[in-house]
């Protein structure tokens, strides 16, 4: 079986593992999952100002909205399922920033 430390997004940083209240203060999936359409669209709006700044190119962004307006899709769709999540997910975009 995995080190659980090392199969969350920061595992393997650390010597030690994180304090079992801080894994629970960490986790928002709960709230995430009630969110997501929120915390999508603040991200496809911030993807965009960051064009505006030059601090991301036009490809960039545009590829940042389609992967994003994907993960809303599949959201909508019942398609981004508990599976794609582990024991260890703490974020709702844990399984891209996994690979996942």
């Amino acid at each position: 079986m995995a080190d659980p430390a090392r199969t969350l997004l920061w595992g393997g940083r650390f010597e030690g593992g994180m304090d079992k209240i801080m894994v629970t203060f960490n986790e928002s999936l709960p709230f995430d999952k009630v969110l997501y359409k929120a915390d999508i669209q603040a991200s496809i709006v911030y993807a965009k100002a960051l064009e505006q700044r030059k601090l991301l190119s036009e490809v960039e962004s545009s590829q940042i909205v389609c992967g994003l307006q994907k993960v809303q899709e599949e959201w909508e769709n019942g398609k981004m399922g508990l599976s794609k999540f582990t024991l260890h997910s703490t974020k709702i975009f844990t399984p891209l920033m996994s690979g996942g």
